[in-house]
């Protein structure tokens, strides 16, 4: 039990992490006159996005419990 805990929770906290990287970085396009960086923020958003996306996926898979994270990296 305590083992699938810390695992739920360490999926969770990745697909956050993720999630958070990639609406910095679409906020970061607000900022830019530049089409190149704006080309490269934008491709890289959509990355972290679709790596929140393959975690939440992990997570379906392993059935774990969704958990609320606060703080990410």
């Amino acid at each position: 039990m305590r083992d699938t805990r810390a695992l739920s929770w360490l999926v969770n906290w990745y697909r956050q992490s993720e999630l958070e990287g990639a609406l910095l970085l679409g906020r970061m396009v607000r900022h830019t006159e530049d089409p190149t960086v704006l080309a490269e923020l934008t491709r890289h958003a959509a990355d972290e996005a679709r790596h929140a996306w393959l975690w939440q996926q992990t997570i379906a898979r392993l059935q774990l419990a969704p958990v609320r994270i606060y703080r990410s990296y």
